[in-house]
């Protein structure tokens, strides 16, 4: 009696029903920095050279169109988008002033900018040197440098009244 060993192989073919866009049908002008999603967008911020500009731009989860471009800002000083967070009508960034992150607290420099998710004129909802940021159904998120240097964790309508510190000490935010 012999044994015969086999290998059975299986070949499946898939349809890709929504194809990506080619690279060269969109002209994206700066570096990535900052990327979030929804539910159908993927959402992300480039900065733009030496200028403190920047780029928030959304395209389709599945593909299938170019992505669009919502807005084009400048942002305070030296800043570029570091952190980002999308609601049900907004994309919201941190634009934290790298450069002085030495700094004494009280000279840092930076901004929370909201853009609406379908596009049009980015409007700055606080003066603050942040990292990241957060939004939830009600309240936008943020941490922040107190006097000491010790971190504080920002509470704040989305249009960015109403600042409460619901949390202190948190850890440092920026060197001292």
């Amino acid at each position: 009696m012999s044994t015969v060993s086999f290998v059975l192989a299986v070949v499946v073919a898939v349809t890709v029903t929504s194809p990506v866009v080619p690279v060269d049908s969109v002209n994206p002008s700066g570096n990535v920095t900052v990327l979030a999603i929804d539910e159908t967008h993927v959402y992300w911020s480039s900065y733009i050279g030496s200028q403190p500009q920047f780029e928030v731009w959304r395209a389709p989860k599945d593909g299938g169109s170019a992505p669009t471009l919502l807005s084009t800002v400048v942002g305070p000083n030296n800043a570029q988008p570091f952190g980002i967070a999308v609601d049900s009508e907004y994309v919201y960034l941190t634009l934290p002033d790298i450069y002085n992150s030495n700094d004494p607290p009280e000279q840092l420099r930076g901004a929370v900018h909201r853009v609406p998710k379908a596009g049009g004129t980015t409007q700055p909802i606080a003066t603050v040197f942040s990292r990241t940021i957060a939004a939830d159904d009600t309240y936008v998120y943020w941490p922040r440098v107190a006097a000491d240097y010790s971190g504080e964790l920002i509470r704040a309508n989305k249009d960015g009244s109403s600042q409460t510190v619901i949390a202190k000490e948190i850890g440092p935010i920026a060197k001292p």
